[in-house]
């Protein structure tokens, strides 16, 4: 929910504001139910404009189960033209983010 919460306002004002812009959403820890959620809604959000990346990485445990996987699934699904990448704030002290 990160993304919705976090970002959800802005998403929105640039949508409504720029409609050539297209979006990608990469969420690294999802079981099941998370990734039909996250799906949903990024669509709901910014219909057919957005890509959904979900990996399945333990909530939790980024740092310590498989670093390099982490940063190859983020490589593999960021555009490559991306010209503003929105984050969490660099000192959330979240081991996930």
């Amino acid at each position: 929910d990160d993304s919705e919460i976090g970002s959800g306002g802005t998403l929105a004002a640039l949508a409504a504001e720029q409609p050539e812009i297209r979006f990608t959403f990469i969420v690294l820890t999802a079981d099941a139910r998370r990734r039909e959620e996250a799906v949903a809604s990024a669509k709901a959000l910014l219909g057919d404009r957005v890509k959904v990346h979900v990996g399945d990485f333990d909530d939790g445990f980024l740092p310590y189960r498989d670093p390099g996987g982490v940063k190859d699934f983020v490589r593999a699904a960021m555009p490559s033209d991306a010209d503003l990448v929105l984050g969490p704030w660099r000192h959330d002290a979240h081991q996930d983010h």
